[in-house]
């Protein structure tokens, strides 16, 4: 009788020491994955979507050199500036009317970077976007040929552009404040691939 005592008491503790390695096992488990899970969320928050659509990062963008709607040339890679942005719209596009709202202030805060949106659509469409959301940045009536240099397929689109004119980043916007500002992190570090 004490044989099996001691045998079931044996057991006991076996049982309770690797219960207790399990739980310890599975408790680690779960802070790894939370931890994961937070440096993902991290992460996606500093790219924007669409990142490989249009030119690759390095490419010289095709259309320096801008026609504006009141009939302005305007240079895009201008001298004494960080980059330039360009926007790709669409005055058939919703989710660009959530962008035009905070165009105008982030251009007036950022005076070292200066945004330029490129629009598709009829120029009285595009008459009546800049006065429903007050736009004041040049702005240039883009054709399907300037589509297909520039390898936009998809509205909101953004670029940014070193001084140069090169390709830095790149991605889908929803809102101009943001966005526009993960664009600038995400050029961090292409600085070198314009030539």
């Amino acid at each position: 009788m004490i044989d099996i005592f001691i045998i079931s008491h044996f057991v006991l503790w076996t049982l309770l020491i690797v219960v207790s390695i399990a739980l310890i096992i599975l408790f680690k488990t779960v802070q790894n994955l939370k931890m994961a899970e937070k440096r993902n969320l991290v992460n996606e928050e500093e790219f924007l979507p669409r990142r490989d659509s249009g030119l690759p990062v390095g490419d010289l963008f095709p259309k320096l050199e801008i026609q504006t709607l009141e009939n302005k040339t305007i240079n895009i890679n201008q001298k004494g500036v960080l980059g330039s942005i360009v926007i790709f719209s669409s005055t058939t596009c919703s989710v660009c009317d959530e962008v035009y709202p905070d165009l105008t202030s982030f251009s007036k805060m950022n005076p070292e970077l200066p945004v330029f949106l490129f629009s598709e659509g009829e120029k009285n469409e595009l008459d009546k976007k800049i006065k429903d959301f007050e736009i004041d940045v040049p702005i240039h009536l883009i054709t399907n040929d300037d589509l297909i240099k520039t390898k936009t397929n998809v509205f909101p689109f953004a670029y940014f552009l070193s001084p140069e004119g090169y390709v830095l980043s790149k991605g889908v916007i929803n809102n101009a404040q943001g966005d526009l500002n993960i664009l600038i992190k995400m050029a961090d570090g292409n600085e070198g691939l314009a030539v």
